[in-house]
């Protein structure tokens, strides 16, 4: 069994399951006929970490983990993300790492990832809410959040948070968060006019007005007396039984 190499020359671990299958992953996955692309995914997912390209290295070593569920991509998956600035995704993975783990780590490696969450929990940055009024909702980047005791824990970087109440105008806010950084967002949200139905005459409907029906008859009546010109101006011979006779009228 050949070395594999990580992210950096501490974190160096050997891909555990293509030495020892049955006792890593018998359970997890029936058969080893996902042990081959899952390896080959995992040397890729290192040499774009080598590379320093992170993020392609993220969803290569997902896919291996989803084809080989070893603690080993969650531990280098850990390593870049905290390389891109995801706390809260190194600290989830470390995590799974030392759970997956089950003690079975080699000599410092425990102590090293403890270190480095205790460092990544340091580093969020906190954003406190006092908005009024009371309920109200938080969207940061795109996605809803919900604050624990009217606040939460981000990533240090850039972030979009958006914060509305029923009713009211909702306020934007673009955060550049230092790592440990505290940031209280106070607002008052301005309430929305509240429409207001028409008074007197206005409420009334359009058909229960004098002036509609007027309109209407006189509609009507030109309507006739436009037909009865167009009729009586006809110089078609007449068809006795079937339209008016125009003779008979004028000869009166």
């Amino acid at each position: 069994m050949r070395p594999i190499r990580c992210l950096t020359a501490s974190a160096c671990v050997t891909f555990a399951l293509l030495a020892t299958p049955a006792r890593a992953h018998a359970q997890r996955i029936p058969g080893a006929e996902n042990v081959a692309p899952a390896r080959s995914l995992f040397e890729r997912a290192l040499a774009e970490i080598d590379a320093r390209r992170y993020t392609p290295a993220v969803l290569l070593l997902e896919e291996s983990y989803r084809l080989n569920p070893v603690p080993v991509a969650l531990y280098n998956l850990a390593l870049a993300h905290r390389a891109l600035g995801h706390h809260h995704a190194a600290i989830e993975h470390f995590e799974r790492y030392l759970t997956q783990s089950g003690g079975d780590l080699p000599a410092g490696r425990a102590e090293a990832v403890q270190n480095a969450l205790a460092q990544l929990r340091a580093e969020l940055a906190t954003v406190r809410f006092d908005v009024a009024p009371t309920p109200f909702a938080v969207n940061v980047d795109g996605h809803d959040a919900v604050p624990v005791d009217a606040a939460l824990t981000l990533d240090p970087g850039a972030h979009t948070v958006l914060v509305t109440a029923r009713g009211h105008t909702g306020e934007r806010r673009e955060l550049r968060l230092a790592p440990s950084e505290r940031y209280v967002f106070q607002t008052t949200l301005r309430a929305e006019p509240t429409p207001h139905p028409p008074a007197g005459d206005e409420a009334r409907p359009i058909t229960s007005r004098w002036w509609f029906w007027t309109a209407v008859g006189a509609v009507v009546v030109g309507g006739v007396a436009a037909t009865l010109a167009v009729a009586l101006s006809s110089t078609e011979a007449p068809v006795p039984g079937t339209r008016i006779n125009v003779e008979a009228i004028t000869a009166d």
